[in-house]
């Protein structure tokens, strides 16, 4: 396993065993592995980004990352 595997399952991990889940916590993990290339990172993040959840929303930033993951993965 790779270290932007090891950032998405720990990014997932506070997303689906918290309740509620941790935004706040996750995106930080889900953005390293974004910047390292993991697909299914950008993609989760890119949602963060649209919707406000534990980040700034930020659309163009949002379409940007989901249009970067549909491309990579």
């Amino acid at each position: 396993m790779n270290t932007a595997d090891t950032f998405y399952r720990e990014a997932i991990s506070y997303l689906t065993t918290r309740t509620p889940p941790d935004f706040e916590a996750a995106v930080p993990l889900l953005r390293q592995a974004a910047q390292a290339g993991h697909a299914e990172s950008a993609f989760q993040l890119a949602g963060c980004l649209l919707q406000g959840l534990g980040i700034s929303a930020d659309r163009q930033a949002g379409i940007r990352l989901m249009q970067q993951a549909a491309g990579s993965g």
